[in-house]
């Protein structure tokens, strides 16, 4: 059910640091030039650093950016995964 596609491995500014409020996991695209098309990332601020991962949650396909961070962790909004 999850999703599959590759996360891009280089680094790539989508937005500005200031618009990524802490503890509030936000989505972007990112285009994959490998794949020719956009890859779904979700961001988190969590104590001054940001992490990045795929915006679908590797159990059924959940969105990410949907969740909460809880613990240091986010957890997805359809089953309570927690991702840290």
């Amino acid at each position: 059910h999850a999703d599959r596609s590759p996360e891009p491995r280089d680094f790539t500014p989508v937005l500005r640091l200031d618009e990524l409020k802490e503890d509030r996991p936000r989505r972007v695209a990112v285009r994959d030039a490998e794949a020719g098309r956009e890859v779904g990332i979700v961001l988190v601020r969590h104590r001054g650093q940001v992490h990045a991962m795929g915006a679908r949650c590797s159990h059924l396909g959940g969105p990410l950016d949907q969740g909460w961070v809880l613990e240091g962790r986010l957890v997805c909004p359809w089953h309570g995964s927690r991702y840290d």
